[in-house]
Order: C-alpha cells, then sequence, then structure tokens
C-alpha cells in the first residue's frame, strides 16, 4: 500500500515540474492586447490598431474613439490576433483615448495627434454623416461624395431621389467611410432633391444618410468676342461696303430703253426729210 502511495506522489510531483508556470487551460481567454502604430505622428498620418488574445478566432472585435466606433474586424491566426488600418487620419492635434472590445473582455491603449501636418478634409472618424462637394447642381453635373461610418466591406448604395435612380455602389474601406463620385442624371426635374448613401452601420443595424440637393437649369453661355485693340472696349460691327446695285440698275435699264426710243424715231425723221426732198 506504500508503495502505491509513493507511486502517485511521485507522478504528481513530476506533473508539477512539467507544467509552466501560470498555465491556463486550453480555449480560456489569456487576456486582449491592444496597440496602436504610430503611437505618436502628425496630423492626417493613417494609423493600424492591432492585438491580440481575442480568442476562439472568428470573435469579432470593435475599435472605439470616444465611444464612438470606428472600426471593426474578427479575430484569426490560432492567437486571437486582429488588425485594423488606416484609421485616425483626419484627427486633430491632440492625445485619444482607444478602447477595443472582444466578447466580454477590453483592452484600452493611447495615441498622439502632433500640431504640424496637414488634416484630411474627409469626414471625422466616427461620425455618422454625408457630405457632397456641391449641394447646387445641374443634370448631368459629377460631384464628388464621402459617407461614414458603414461597416467595413459591405455595400453602400447611393441613390438620387424623389423618383429613386440608383447612381452607384461603394464598398466601405476599414474605417468604414466611403469616398466615390457621382452624375447627377440628365433631365433630372428642377427643384429639391435627396442622395442618400444606404448601408449596415458598425453596429449591423441599416444605415441612411441624407443630404439635400438643388438641381438648377443649365445656363447657356454666350461668347462675347474681344473688344479690338484701341476699340475702348466698344463692340464693333461688321459692314459690308459692297455698293447696292438694285435700284442703280433699274435706273439704267429705263435709261438704255429711252435712249433705244428717241434714236429710232431719229432714223425714222431723217429718211422722211430725205423723201420728200427727193
Amino acid at each position: 500500500m506504500r508503495r502505491v502511495l509513493n507511486a502517485l506522489a511521485l507522478i504528481t510531483a513530476v506533473a508539477a515540474l512539467q507544467a509552466p508556470s501560470g498555465a491556463t487551460p486550453t480555449g480560456y481567454p489569456p487576456g486582449i492586447t491592444a496597440a496602436v502604430s504610430p503611437s505618436s505622428a502628425e496630423a492626417g498620418t493613417p494609423r493600424t490598431v492591432s492585438g491580440s488574445g481575442c480568442v476562439p478566432d472568428g470573435t469579432s472585435v470593435t475599435i472605439a474613439v470616444g465611444g464612438a466606433v470606428v472600426a471593426s474586424t474578427t479575430s484569426s491566426g490560432g492567437a486571437g490576433t486582429y488588425s485594423a488600418g488606416g484609421l485616425f487620419a483626419d484627427l486633430a492635434a491632440g492625445t485619444y483615448g482607444v478602447t477595443v472590445t472582444c466578447g466580454e473582455e477590453s483592452a484600452t491603449t493611447s495615441f498622439e495627434v502632433t500640431g504640424s501636418g496637414t488634416t484630411s478634409t474627409s469626414t471625422p472618424a466616427g461620425t455618422n454623416q454625408i457630405t457632397v462637394s456641391d449641394t447646387t447642381v445641374t443634370g448631368g453635373q459629377v460631384i464628388d461624395v464621402t459617407a461614414c461610418c458603414f461597416e467595413p466591406g459591405t455595400d453602400v448604395d447611393l441613390i438620387f431621389q424623389s423618383d429613386p435612380v440608383l447612381l452607384a455602389t461603394a464598398t466601405a474601406g476599414a474605417g468604414g467611410a466611403i469616398a466615390t463620385q457621382v452624375a447627377i442624371p440628365v433631365g433630372a426635374a428642377l427643384g429639391a432633391h435627396t442622395l442618400t448613401a444606404t448601408g449596415t452601420g458598425l453596429d449591423g443595424s441599416p444605415l441612411a444618410l441624407a443630404v439635400g440637393l438643388t438641381v438648377l437649369e443649365a445656363s447657356s453661355t454666350a461668347t462675347t468676342p474681344a473688344p479690338t485693340p484701341g476699340s475702348g472696349g466698344v463692340t464693333t460691327q461688321t459692314v459690308d461696303t459692297l455698293p447696292r446695285t438694285g435700284s442703280s440698275t433699274s435706273s439704267l435699264v429705263w435709261l438704255a430703253g429711252g435712249l433705244v426710243v428717241m434714236g429710232a424715231a431719229t432714223t425714222v425723221a431723217a429718211r422722211r426729210r430725205l423723201a420728200t426732198r427727193a
């Protein structure tokens, strides 16, 4: 009996020596990590948020700044790694906190935007809105459209209405934004219209963003010739300098006819005088 107990004790001791210190059961979340790269850079610099520990693979990861979700992705790679790039290029100078959430766990980190550099004019991160390059348009005009924030990788339809017309379909980038161009329908009725971007929001629910447009009649621009040097800005008109010959020709015809008649009469009178003398 003593030999059995000693054997069991030896087996337990060997197992304890072989087990790594602090080991956790398979499948147990080891704790999510998060980092922003670069952690400090000029305004306009795109950044990447990455980390690990979001297990099992395929778990949804959301990235938020100031409580607003700006990107989402899924973990992979066996260690629950994740990464989302192209973020925060449109933030002004300052220090920002980032919260990464994986299931019930979350991790926080921060990054700094320095004052130099150029801030992007695109839609601010985390703000659901749509902007256009021109709200007063004409039929056939091409305008720029930006909108945020949709679920990354999903389609966003751009619809012109009152009478709905699908102008384009764009794909949301890693930060949930789209940037594209659309052409106003030729023959669109004059007056107020709406351009709507419809798709799936970052939270998975339908998202529709609208901006008002006013369609005006295309103006027909007449080109005025530039004044000639020395004209003092006065527009000159070219005048036909050839003589008008219509009325003069008629007078000549009548004159010629009269001379013929007079000549004939003179000839007849002369013949009569000769006949009388004879």
